[in-house]
Formats: C-alpha cells, structure tokens, sequence
C-alpha cells in the first residue's frame, strides 16, 4: 500500500498545481496576456495531461497569444519598413506567415519585399503562389507572381501570371509593362 499511497500523494499533487496554474492563465487570460496566459496553461496540461477542460481553453488561449504575436511582428516590420531596414521586415513578415499561413494579403507584402529587395526568389515564389493559390482574384497577387517568375527566368510561367493580373485588372499598368518588357502584349 505504501507504493499506492505515494502514488496518490504525488498525482495529487501534481493536479493541485495544474489547478494552480491554470488558475492563473485565466486570470492571465481575463486580463488580456495572452502569450502568458498560453504559458501557464500548457504548463497545467503539463503536470495533468488528462484535464480535458485544459486542453479546450488552451486552443482558445493559444489561438489569441499567436495572433497577439503576429501582430507585434507585423508592426515591426512596418516600422522596419520605414526606416527602410528591408532584411528586418522580411524576417518580421517571415515570422508574422507562421502565425498567419493563410493571410493573402501578407503572403503578398512578404513575396512582394522579397522580389524587390533581391531576397529569396524561391522563398517568394512559395508565398505569391501561396497568396494566388488562397485569392486568385486579386490581380497584384498574379503580378508579383509573374514579376518573380521574371526575375527566375522563367518567362512562359511570368507570362501566365502577367496575363492573368491584367484579365482581371486590365488598368494594371505594372503588368502591362512587365508583359511588354517579355514581348507580351
């Protein structure tokens, strides 16, 4: 009985402290820290992996902490971005993506810095493939698409993308020059 008792004692114990420490991620939560309030929960879970009601609050927890941090890291790369720091924006952009995998728009800016700051066209082509591939009805999308395939060498890809940008947006003047300076229309 003694091995039983010890047992006991410590998984009680160890439930005592998730308690505790998901006692303080709501407060963390109720007070809108979220990063922090992720912290404690996950260490709940730690100590009672078993707690199902832990690991509910913990996705909504988790949710709220990553879409906190995508939004300081877009805010640095704005500010990165006026102060013309390109590499630092990427990385910030970069970061912001793995919060953020399916945001368009950011897919775009990402894959659009890359190309113009000579950064990693492979890498660019994967997040305005991305951002095509999740809005295709956004014209730029397809221009920043053709314009790494461009810069590729990859004229008849470049050229798919161009043609597509200006069937949907035929004022876009960007692709249109682009098309011309390929022999395009």
């Amino acid at each position: 009985p003694h091995v039983f008792s010890l047992h006991s004692r410590v998984l009680r114990d160890r439930k005592a402290r998730a308690k505790r420490f998901f006692e303080a991620g709501m407060a963390s939560h109720a007070a809108g820290r979220w990063v922090e309030a992720a912290g404690s929960v996950r260490l709940a879970i730690a100590f009672d992996p078993w707690n199902a009601i832990y690991k509910e609050h913990f996705v909504a927890v988790l949710r709220r902490a990553q879409d906190e941090r995508a939004q300081r890291l877009l805010k640095e790369a704005e500010s990165a971005l006026e102060l013309r720091d390109f590499p630092t924006a990427l990385r910030a952009f970069g970061e912001a993506l793995e919060f953020r995998p399916h945001d368009a728009e950011l897919l775009h800016r990402a894959a659009r810095l890359a190309w113009a700051t000579g950064g990693d066209l492979h890498q660019a082509k994967e997040w305005a493939m991305a951002a095509v591939e999740l809005d295709g009805t956004h014209a730029g999308h397809h221009r920043v698409l053709g314009q790494i395939y461009k810069a590729a060498g990859l004229a008849a890809n470049a050229r798919r993308e161009l043609e597509a940008a200006v069937a949907i947006d035929p004022g876009d003047e960007e692709a249109r020059a682009e098309l011309r300076a390929l022999g395009g229309r």
